[in-house]
Formats: C-alpha cells, sequence, structure tokens
C-alpha cells in the first residue's frame, strides 16, 4: 500500500507541475483576452451587441424573418445610394468593387462560395443597373418582412420547406 501511495504522490507532484492557465488552455490569443476581459472595448462591445440581440428577440419579440429583411433592404439601399453618390463624384469615395466584397476561400468552401454569391447578387441588385430586378428584391424583401410580422420564423421556414 505505501508503495501505491508513494505513486500517487509522485504523480500529483508531477501533474501540478505540467498545470496550465485556464488562460493559456483558452489558447491565450485574442479570444481568451476576450474573455477574461483585458481588452475592455472588445469585449464591452461584444457583451452589449448580445444584450441588444436578446432583447430584440426575446423582450420585444421581434421576429428574426422580419430582421433579416430590413438588414438586407438596408444594405441594399446603402449600395445603390453609394453607387450613384460615388458616380457623380460627391463623395470621393468610390463604391466597392466586387472584388472587395469576396471573402476568401479557404476550408468551408461551399459556405464561402454561396456567401460569395449572395454578395455578388445583393450587389449587382443594388447597383441600379436593371431597375426592375432592384424593385422586384425591394418589394419582396418588404413583403416578406411584413410576413414576418405575423409568423413566427420557425412556420415560416416550415412553410417553405413544404413548398
Amino acid at each position: 500500500m505505501a508503495v501505491f501511495g508513494y505513486e500517487m504522490d509522485e504523480h500529483r507532484a508531477s501533474s501540478s507541475r505540467r498545470r496550465r492557465s485556464l488562460y493559456h488552455n483558452l489558447g491565450g490569443g485574442r479570444f481568451a483576452d476576450i474573455i477574461f476581459w483585458k481588452n475592455k472595448k472588445e469585449s464591452g462591445t461584444i457583451l452589449a451587441v448580445f444584450t441588444l440581440i436578446w432583447f430584440l428577440f426575446e423582450v420585444v419579440e421581434y421576429p428574426f424573418i422580419t430582421f433579416i429583411c430590413q438588414i438586407l433592404l438596408l444594405s441594399i439601399f446603402i449600395f445603390l445610394i453609394w453607387s450613384y453618390i460615388g458616380s457623380s463624384q460627391l463623395i470621393q469615395s468610390k463604391p466597392p468593387s466586387i472584388n472587395d466584397l469576396r471573402i476568401s476561400e479557404s476550408t468551408w468552401r461551399f459556405l464561402f462560395n454561396k456567401i460569395n454569391w449572395f454578395i455578388i447578387k445583393l450587389y449587382d441588385i443594388s447597383s441600379g443597373k436593371d431597375f426592375r430586378l432592384l424593385f422586384l428584391a425591394v418589394v419582396s424583401l418588404w413583403i416578406l418582412s411584413v410576413v414576418g410580422n405575423y409568423f413566427s420564423s420557425l412556420t415560416l421556414l416550415y412553410i417553405g420547406e413544404s413548398l
């Protein structure tokens, strides 16, 4: 028994020397800095954004579909106005080119290809070259936003899937 107890004490001593802090176990980089509030500005911003998201969806019961549609509508109008104002030289900054909006491909190529396709389509629609398509996109997103006020996101997802 004494030999077994001695081996356990030796094991504890060697494992305590190898212990690392939780900060180092989390990678010791930017993620750990945010979790441990070493970068107070980033940590506070993340806390504020997630608190706002929680407040919108849980307290105010703002529909998720409506939120997404309104964000897309806002981005379409920003790109549209930017492309018209940028082309008339009122603002020195040019709108971004399609290559500036591309996300580099890496491990998740399928996901990034879909996101790149979506960003390029959004940019093409909001550039104002095809006014009929722009009008159709704005009206469709607005209708989906209004419908999203009256149904839950899961109900709309189920209806869309069953069609």
